[in-house]
Order: C-alpha cells, then sequence, then structure tokens
C-alpha cells in the first residue's frame, strides 16, 4: 500500500500487515497512520492521488484525484471488488482501453487505464458542473426543448462511439451526464462500454436496472438502439420528473420492462407535445425493431421537433454539429443554407420511404386477403369437426348412462371416440376429450355405487341367515339337553334313541361349519365393501384434485366421513390433510410471490419470482425464462416448495407434488410415506390405469400398447415394488420384452 504524508508530501510505501497502526515517517519522522484501507483519501494507486469519493456507479466508485505525473486532477474510476476477477479485469481494462481511443466534445475523455495488485482503474477528464440527476433532483423536471437540447447532444456522442467502433455504452442515465459550467453536456462513465464484436453469450449482464433494455436484461447480443431505449428513459424522467417503472425489486423492475407500458407523457404533464411523446414511446418500444433503426434517424427527429419547440429554430443545431452552449445557442456551425439542404434532403428521404411503403402496401393487401380467406376456410372446416366431435360426445354421453352396458364395452367406444381426433390439439377438442374422460369416470363411480349397494344387501341377507342357523342351533341344544334328562331318568329309552341323539349332534356340527363359512363370507364382502368406497373415494379426490377443486374434494371426504362408522375417523382425517397439503403447494405456484428468490431449481437455472403460475427464472446463460409452472420438472418444483413449507417430510412432499401434477408413477417412487393414505391414492389410480389400460389393449390391437407400457415403466423406476408393477403391466402383453 501507498500513502501521502500529512506532514512532508513523502509517498510512503508499507506493507498490508501496518493498516491502522501507527510508524514514523521515512522521510520528516514525523508519527502518521497508515490507512485502513487502500481507497482512503491521501492513498496512491497508480500515478493518482486520491483526494475525496465524488460518486458512485453500477460497476465502481469515482474519486477526484491527482495525476501525480502532470499534477491534474482528474477523475479517477475505481473498479468494485467484487468484479475484480480475472474475467472481470480483463472485460474492464479491454473495454476501458477502447474507450480511451474516443475524443468526441459531448463524451468525458479516458485520459489514462491500469490495473495495480488487482485492482483496476481508469483516470477521466474531471469535470465541473452538475449531473443531470442533480438538476431534476432539484427543479423537479426539465424544460421541454431544453432536455430535447440535452439529449440531442448526448446522441451525437453514442452517434460517435458506434460509427466510429462500434461502442455501445450500456449505462445511459441521468447520474452519467454532465451539465459543465460553461453550458456544455458531456457523457460519461465508459466504463461500462463494449465493441459489439466483443459480445458472448456467457458474460455478465451489466447496467443499471432502471435503465436496461429488455434484450440487455435477456443478455442478447446489443447494437446501438440498446443505447436508444436507456435515452428513452431519461428524456422520460426529464421531462415527467419520475422514472416509468419503479418496481421496488430488481425482479419487478425487470418485469415492467419486459411487460408494461410506461404511462403516456401527455397524460403526466400536458404541456409536452404529443410528437415529443410520441417520440419517447419509440425508443421505448420493447422490441429493438420496432425503435429508431440508428442515431442518425433519433437525431434527424430531434431536430424536426426542435423547429417547434426551441425559442428561436434557428439556435438548434444541425444534426451532428456540435453546440457547446445549453440554452443561448450561439455557436452555430452551418449556414442558413446548409441547414435548408438538410432540411430538403431529410424531405426527398421521407417522400422515398413513403413512396416505398406504398409498394409494399400494393403486393401485401392481396397476399394478406388470400392468408385471411384460407384461415376462414380453415375454420369453417375445423368447426364441422368439432361440431360432429361434440354431437358424438353427446351421443356417448347417452351411452355412458345406460346400466346394461358393460365396463369394458363402455371403455371401447370412449377409446375409438378420442381416436378419431386423437392428433388434434385445438382446445376445443382437448376440452371434448376430458368430457369423454369424465364422462367414463362417472359411469365407473355409478357402477361402484351399485356394486356397493348390491354389497350391503347381500350383507344384510347373510346377518338374516346367520341368525336362523343360530336359532335352530339354539333349538338343537336344547333338544340336545332334554335328550340328555331323558337318558339319566329312562336308560332304557336313551339306548334306544341313542342313533337320534347321534344325528342331532352331527346336524349340529354341520350347522356351526355353517355359521363359521357365513362369518367368513361376511368378513370378506364387508372387507370388499370397504374397498370399494374406499377406491371411489380415492378416485373422486384425485379427480377432484387434478382440476384443483379443493374445496369441493374437503366437502366430499366430509359428507362420506359423516355416513361411514367413527372407526374410520383416522382415514378420513389423512384425506383433509392431504387435501390441505395439495391446496398449500398449489397456491404457492399459483400467487405472486418474490420469497422464494434465488433458490436454485436444477439444471432450469436460478428462481427470480413467482407470479400466477408462472415461474420467472434466470438459465445457466444468464438468460430472463418464464415457464409455466407445471412445465417445471417435479425435482425442481420440490426444491421451491422446500424452503417455503414446513412440517411434511421431504418423501410425502415430493408424493404430493406428484399427485397435483399427475404423475403417479414419479409419486410412487417416494418411499417412506408418513401419510400412508397418500400411497393408497396412488396404488388405487394406479389400478385404474391398469384395467384402461386392458381396455386399450383390445382396442387398439396392441398397436401402440407396447409404447405406452414402457412409458409407464420408465415413470415407475425405483418405486418400492417396480417389480410387481412390471409383472402386471408386462402380463398384458405377454409375448412383449
Amino acid at each position: 500500500m501507498r500513502f501521502k504524508c500529512t506532514f512532508c508530501s513523502f509517498i510512503n510505501e508499507q506493507d498490508d500487515s501496518f493498516r491502522g497502526y501507527k510508524i514514523a515517517c521515512p522521510s520528516c519522522g514525523k508519527t502518521i497512520m497508515v490507512p485502513i484501507n487502500r481507497f482512503e483519501n491521501s492513498c496512491v494507486i497508480g500515478d493518482f492521488l486520491l483526494e475525496e469519493k465524488i460518486g458512485e456507479g453500477s460497476i465502481g466508485a469515482v474519486y477526484r484525484a491527482e495525476q501525480l505525473s502532470l499534477e491534474r486532477i482528474v477523475a479517477l474510476k475505481i473498479l468494485y471488488p467484487e468484479y475484480t476477477n480475472s474475467k472481470g479485469i480483463s472485460d474492464f481494462l479491454n473495454e476501458a482501453r477502447a474507450a480511451a481511443k474516443l475524443s468526441h466534445p459531448n463524451l468525458v475523455q479516458a485520459l489514462a487505464v491500469g490495473e495495480e495488485n488487482g485492482t483496476c482503474y481508469m483516470a477521466m477528464t474531471y469535470i465541473k458542473g452538475e449531473t443531470v440527476k442533480a438538476k431534476i433532483k432539484r427543479d423537479g423536471k426539465v424544460l421541454v426543448d431544453e432536455a430535447l437540447h440535452i439529449v440531442q447532444q448526448v446522441a451525437e456522442a453514442l452517434y460517435y462511439a458506434w460509427d466510429e467502433a462500434k461502442i455501445i455504452h450500456r449505462d445511459v442515465k441521468p447520474d452519467n451526464i454532465m451539465l459543465t459550467e460553461d453550458g456544455v453536456v458531456k457523457l460519461t462513465d465508459l466504463g461500462l462500454a463494449m465493441h459489439q464484436k466483443d459480445w458472448r453469450e456467457n458474460m455478465e449482464i451489466s447496467g443499471s436496472p432502471s435503465y436496461m433494455s429488455p434484450e440487455q436484461f435477456a443478455g442478447e447480443k446489443l447494437d446501438t438502439r440498446s443505447d436508444i431505449y436507456s435515452l428513452g428513459i431519461t428524456l422520460y424522467q426529464m421531462l415527467s420528473g419520475e422514472l416509468p417503472f419503479d418496481g421496488e425489486t430488481l425482479r419487478t423492475v425487470a418485469a415492467q420492462h419486459f411487460e408494461q407500458e410506461p404511462p403516456p407523457l401527455g397524460k403526466l404533464n400536458r404541456q409536452i407535445p404529443a410528437n415529443v411523446s410520441n417520440m419517447v414511446r419509440k425508443m421505448m418500444a420493447k422490441l429493438p425493431e420496432e425503435r429508431y433503426s440508428s442515431m442518425e434517424d433519433l437525431l434527424k427527429t430531434i431536430w424536426t421537433i426542435r423547429q417547434k419547440t426551441a425559442p428561436d429554430k434557428d439556435m438548434v443545431p444541425d444534426v451532428h454539429t456540435i453546440s457547446i452552449n445549453r440554452l443561448d445557442y450561439t455557436i452555430q456551425s452551418a449556414a442558413a443554407k446548409e441547414k435548408k439542404a438538410v432540411t430538403q434532403k431529410y424531405s426527398s428521404e421521407l417522400k422515398e420511404k413513403t413512396h416505398r411503403i406504398y409498394k409494399s402496401l400494393i403486393i401485401a393487401v392481396p397476399v394478406f386477403i388470400l392468408i385471411l380467406l384460407l384461415f376462414l376456410i380453415y375454420l369453417k372446416k375445423s368447426s364441422a369437426t368439432i361440431s360432429k366431435y361434440r354431437k358424438n360426445v353427446e351421443a356417448f354421453k347417452v351411452q355412458s348412462e345406460r346400466p346394461d352396458l358393460s365396463k369394458d364395452a363402455l371403455e371401447n367406444v370412449g377409446m375409438q371416440l378420442m381416436k378419431q381426433f386423437e392428433k388434434s390439439t385445438s382446445p376445443e377438442i382437448m376440452h371434448l376429450h376430458a368430457l369423454v374422460r369424465l364422462y367414463l369416470a362417472e359411469a365407473e363411480n355409478r357402477k361402484l355405487l351399485e356394486e356397493t349397494k348390491n354389497s350391503e344387501l347381500a350383507r344384510k341377507r347373510l346377518e338374516k341367515q346367520i341368525s336362523s342357523l343360530k336359532k335352530e342351533l339354539d333349538s338343537s341344544a336344547n333338544k340336545k339337553a332334554s335328550t340328555a334328562v331323558s337318558a339319566a331318568v329312562l336308560t332304557e329309552k336313551n339306548k334306544k334313541e341313542s342313533a337320534d341323539t347321534s344325528k342331532i349332534l352331527a346336524e349340529n356340527k354341520a350347522l356351526t361349519a355353517k355359521i363359521n363359512e357365513l362369518n367368513a363370507s361376511l368378513k370378506k364382502l364387508s372387507g370388499d365393501y370397504e374397498a370399494a368406497w374406499k377406491k371411489d373415494i380415492n378416485l373422486r379426490l384425485y379427480s377432484m384434485i387434478g382440476f384443483y377443486y379443493f374445496k369441493d374434494a374437503a366437502a366430499m371426504v366430509e359428507r362420506e366421513a359423516a355416513r361411514k362408522s367413527p372407526k374410520y375417523k383416522t382415514w378420513f382425517w389423512d384425506k383433509f390433510q392431504l387435501i390441505e397439503h395439495m391446496e398449500k403447494i398449489y397456491s404457492l405456484f399459483n400467487e405472486s410471490s418474490s420469497k422464494p428468490s434465488g433458490i436454485s431449481i436444477g439444471d432450469e437455472g436460478k428462481l427470480i419470482m413467482i407470479d400466477n403460475g408462472e415461474i420467472h427464472y434466470k438459465d445457466n446463460y444468464g438468460n430472463l425464462k418464464i415457464a409455466k409452472w407445471d412445465e417445471i420438472s417435479p425435482d425442481c418444483l420440490f426444491n421451491i416448495a422446500r424452503k417455503n413449507i414446513e412440517n411434511i417430510p421431504d418423501a410425502d412432499l415430493k408424493a404430493e407434488i406428484g399427485i397435483l401434477r399427475g404423475m403417479i408413477g414419479y409419486a410412487l417412487k417416494q418411499y417412506p410415506l408418513k401419510n400412508k393414505n397418500t400411497e393408497e391414492l396412488c396404488n388405487t389410480v394406479y389400478a385404474q390405469t391398469l384395467d384402461r389400460l386392458k381396455g386399450f389393449v383390445l382396442v387398439d390391437k396392441k398397436k401402440n400398447a407396447a409404447k405406452i407400457i414402457s412409458t409407464i415403466l420408465k415413470q415407475l423406476e425405483d418405486a418400492r415394488d417396480f417389480d410387481k408393477y412390471k409383472a402386471e403391466l408386462r402380463a398384458i402383453l405377454p409375448e412383449e420384452e
């Protein structure tokens, strides 16, 4: 570390271990304090003595400093430590050296650039004056023509940088625009400037978020139109006194740049002419191709507007003419005759462009009409197809309500119906597909309820038979007792009736066996009845969860719990808990929140925010991406949910995410599960899938069945009972490998 002695101005050099300690100056012998950090006043970096910190930028701080070798005051920008990795240093030095080659009256001249012990710095001309940001803060707003004059000179500087070296500034904002004491507009801070040819896909996204273009956020290749966007934001702020996008977080601001239109300037300040408001709106267009194609076009538009906004139009600088005065415009290098020539040239170009537009329209209109006709024909054909399918679906609904049709026959009809339109992806066809599946599920539920009712009747009949047999048994026992008494009194008669007693005992034994058999049948029937109504509830619950009808699902479970014995209270309570968990997970992914920001979502990248079912994230290349929550892998969803949902074990949380996504195979892989009802629900749905697949094999004649079975097995890999699932599925097609 090097620093200046406060007594004799001698430049001391000490090891970093002496920071904050007192030492004796080798030159004057006075006791001096070694600075704690190397950026304090009186520290020396390269050829520059730091005097005072005067500002901060997006990637570094700016100090007023003295260049020791030339004894002049400069502005020294020092790169922040977090950017001083090998890549950051290399980029900074390359870009700063390129900027140092530029020389323009409206650019702050870069004087030197270097690196010392990992500290990167760039020296620039020291400007006495104020920033546009300070002017806005002081005055609230900037007068229309004065704002246009400032922007015109900044655009000249940006035009020169692009035309001369294809350099993009990347950080145009009021903080980086200086108004000197002499009235000259200066664009500062070329620390982020870059050659377009140096763009790389993996380079850092740099800039000030409030002024960055959408393509700059996305990490796309930039050109001068990105600087036009930032300049448009700056002009908007000068005229209105406020930023167009003022989100509280980086994610909100980024989303506004991509999706939100700013309030029109005319509504914020009625004194702003319509052509000025339109120009700013075009500068701030979301897509680069919708902005001005070049700084040249923008400068011409500004010059044209200022012919009416300026107090004296003869004092407006021509395009590519430099003005060094802020308001009186005393220096004008172009003669009146040259101005007229420029105006005529611009008018001629405008007429030529209009002529080209008319020619394009002559060709484009017939083509558009032809496309429109083809589209109408397609719509008519598509409408007829949908109408036909709708009628077939309505007829199928009637069929599904017939009690005489078997389950397999009904599924065959439904599969054949959907197969006719399986290649269509239109929303109407997909809706009709869903109706067919719904009618199939309703028919199956009705049959289950009917079977349940029949099972209940059979159980009651068996109970009556058992009661009758018990009465017979009691009667036989009485006969036996009576026989025993008679045998004690009348021995002779007993001997004669011994054969009858043996017969009665045999009958009693047979009746007892019959009662045991009936009890076993009753127990099996009760078990089948319990399995049937549990299956019905599980399938209805899964269907309601699939449509996110959580309140309806809870009401259904509550109704069923009231009808059943209290011994099933725990089973129904687990169902309520499962519904509560599902609703909590669904709400997490379908409400707006930036709470989970920064969570890694695997190969996808890092989460930025969740907004009404959309996952905003930054991919591994730094690009902003948006995807529906149900398009993200379940493991990524688990990473997000785990950070936000407590008191659910990992395996249960993963299984519940799988059920919510309709990915039963993924859910069955999770083990052990604390809530056994979750596994029971998955197995019930799997069993129904197996039944339907058997029907599909019959309809499809095994053409695609092997492929479907392979897909299901892949989903079930690593499941605890995978061997059982594999055997059951392969049994459908025994000849398949």
